[in-house]
């Protein structure tokens, strides 16, 4: 298994021509656009894994939200896709939080719980995952929040900040894998275990 991980994408690089910060923008705008009914992040089983997959390159994986906190998911993905998935992460918008009057203050709360006291784990199979997390962090960059939202916010446009702890691994070759990620935080825990089965 350490010999397909280590095709990992590093923190620094830019894969298909993004960078990390630029996949982690368009991962959020993927997630915020699917309504609570059928999205990825409130699914306890894995039936909303292939919502708005659109791009040929890379697949989604999302954790959860409240109040949601663990999960066990079975997803089936094309061959050849690459795979980013958060394992934690938090996204903070001026919709959200109407208190917030400057970008500065958009990325001082998207980063508070990010401590000392931040608590990860991440593996693959029995092997467990240090070297290729990277945590990214956004600049202000612009968000549309759909009806019937995850968060329950306002619908319409506005401007967030996202910050995070996030892997990206290049694609898997062809069979079944076990993915999972465990984050406990000062206001928020997480647990996903997914099932993924590469076709």
């Amino acid at each position: 298994m350490r010999d397909k991980l280590r095709f990992a994408f590093r923190c620094d690089s830019k894969p298909y021509r993004l960078s990390y910060t630029e996949w982690s923008i368009l991962w959020w705008r993927w997630l915020l656009a699917i309504p609570k009914a059928h999205n990825p992040a409130l699914d306890d089983c894995g039936n909303n894994c292939n919502q708005n997959q659109f791009d040929k390159n890379v697949w989604f994986l999302a954790g959860t939200v409240t109040p949601l906190v663990s999960a066990k998911r079975t997803c089936v993905l094309p061959f050849g896709r690459a795979i980013l998935f958060p394992i934690v992460n938090n996204l903070v918008s001026y919709t959200e939080y109407p208190g917030l009057k400057k970008d500065d203050d958009l990325k001082s709360v998207a980063g508070k719980d990010f401590t000392k006291e931040l608590k990860m784990q991440v593996g693959i199979g029995n092997m467990l995952i240090t070297s290729e997390v990277c945590r990214i962090g956004s600049e202000p960059f612009e968000i549309s929040y759909p009806d019937g939202n995850i968060f329950n916010a306002r619908p319409g446009l506005s401007i967030a900040v996202s910050d995070g702890f996030w892997i990206f691994l290049s694609p898997l070759p062809k069979g079944t894998f076990s993915v999972y990620f465990v984050a406990v935080e000062p206001n928020y825990k997480t647990e996903v275990h997914y099932t993924l089965r590469i076709v």
